[in-house]
């Protein structure tokens, strides 16, 4: 049986990307610098649900 899905996230390709280390002894640690690009796609709206004005008890 097929299971319906709200929707998907995409990683674009190449990434990842992490930049090369460097030393930051303000902070006294190495700093990586990171691009992470994705993309969400929304493919089935009906499959879906908003909560709101969720109450814990």
């Amino acid at each position: 049986m097929e299971q319906p899905s709200f929707g998907y996230t995409y990683t674009l390709k190449g990434h990842p990307f992490v930049k090369p280390p460097r030393w930051e002894g303000g902070k006294r640690s190495w700093i990586y610098g990171v691009t992470y690009e994705r993309k969400p796609v929304l493919t089935g709206i009906a499959s879906g649900f908003l909560f709101s004005n969720i109450v814990g008890a």
